[in-house]
């Protein structure tokens, strides 16, 4: 599954989204050298570590630790509050 987000890129090569209750959520440079799969092809994506920290500030549902459980044990990182287990 492939989730998508609109960002806004800065001359740094960092980006910021807007979220859905107005707050600015910022992405790091380095958070974008990540890459993927999907269908056999290399697609660039977000770090695992980027997308940790992205699912923080909210109150997670099932979904969101099965997804954080995903990434910790496909990449080693260490899961942050309220996701360690």
């Amino acid at each position: 599954r492939v989730d998508s987000h609109t960002v806004t890129f800065d001359i740094r090569g960092g980006a910021t989204q807007q979220l859905q209750d107005g707050t600015i959520a910022p992405f790091p440079p380095q958070g974008f050298s990540g890459f993927g799969q999907v269908a056999g092809v290399r697609v660039a994506c977000l770090t695992a570590e980027v997308q940790s920290l992205h699912h923080l500030g909210y109150d997670p549902d099932e979904k969101d630790h099965h997804d954080m459980g995903l990434l910790a044990d496909r990449f080693g990182i260490d899961l942050p509050a309220p996701y360690q287990r």
